[in-house]
């Protein structure tokens, strides 16, 4: 080390130093085990240079727990809660389009026709009187 170094400094390196040994051996001891969210999660503490959260990574391999963190969950509620407050505010709009459709005048024509059938017939009859008129014109 350089003598210009803070003993912070000093810690940080001889942590990397511990680091990278523990993720190598994790790596090639490992990989069938880890699933596709711990290999991201290995992935991504290894990039941070995160000693720890490796370490825990290791141990919940080893011991075969679960691996959360409080982190993890906040952020996972965080992002359902959010998920779910534009959900409700999607529910409150399509309510409001759905009144607003209900209270339309061809919408209350359509829930006046009993059958469909005797409604088209006699629109078609109509029609065909009304172009009856044209053509004798």
């Amino acid at each position: 080390m350089f003598s210009h170094d803070t003993a912070e400094q000093q810690e940080a390196q001889q942590d990397y130093e511990n680091f990278e040994p523990s993720y190598q051996q994790q790596t090639k001891d490992t990989p069938q085990t880890l699933t596709p969210e711990q290999q991201q999660q290995l992935k991504a503490a290894y990039r941070r240079q995160d000693l720890q959260r490796v370490l825990d990574i290791l141990h919940s391999l080893e011991t075969g727990t679960i691996l959360s963190t409080a982190s993890d969950s906040i952020t996972d509620k965080a992002i359902l809660q959010k998920h779910c407050a534009a959900l409700r505010e999607r529910i409150a709009a399509l309510e409001a389009d759905i009144q607003r459709l209900q209270a339309d005048e061809t919408y209350l024509c359509m829930q006046t026709i009993t059958s469909k059938d005797d409604y088209f017939a006699e629109l078609e009859q109509g029609l065909q009187a009304e172009l009856a008129a044209l053509i004798t014109r």
